[in-house]
C-alpha cells in the first residue's frame, strides 16, 4: 500500500524509539547506581552513536573524579573535555607541571594546536 510505512521500517522506528527511551532511563538512576552504566552500555551495543553521549554520562550525572575523568577519556578519547577535566583536577592538586602536559597533547602524546595555561 502506498505511503505506509513497511513491517520492516516500522520495526526499525520501534527499536530506535526503545534506545532513545532506555538512554532516558539511565538519566534517572541514582547517582553512582551501577544500573546507569549497564543501561548505557546496552544502548550503546544497540546504537553505537551514542557511545558520546554514554561516555559523559558518568561525569555529568555522578561525579567529577580521577575516575570519572579517566573513563570518558578512555570511552571517547576525541572529547576535549575529558583532557580539560584531568588537567584542571591537576591543577587544584597543585601538579601543575602534570596539568601543563595534559593540556598541552592529546591522547597519543602529540602536541595540541591551541596551547592552554593553567591560572589562578
Amino acid at each position: 500500500m502506498a505511503g505506509h510505512p513497511s513491517a520492516a521500517a516500522r520495526s526499525k522506528q520501534t527499536r530506535k524509539n526503545d534506545d532513545d527511551f532506555n538512554a532516558g532511563l539511565s538519566f534517572l538512576a541514582r547517582s553512582g547506581d551501577q544500573v546507569r552504566s549497564e543501561i548505557a552500555d546496552r544502548v550503546v551495543r544497540a546504537t553505537p552513536e551514542y557511545a558520546h553521549i554514554a561516555a559523559l554520562l558518568p561525569v555529568a550525572m555522578d561525579r567529577i573524579d580521577a575516575d570519572s575523568v579517566s573513563e570518558l577519556v578512555q570511552k571517547d578519547p576525541e572529547n576535549a573535555l575529558g583532557y580539560y577535566l584531568q588537567g584542571a583536577l591537576l591543577h587544584v592538586s597543585n601538579r601543575e607541571v602534570e596539568a601543563t602536559w595534559v593540556a598541552n597533547v592529546d591522547a597519543l602524546g602529540r602536541p595540541r594546536r591551541s596551547v592552554h595555561r593553567w591560572t589562578h
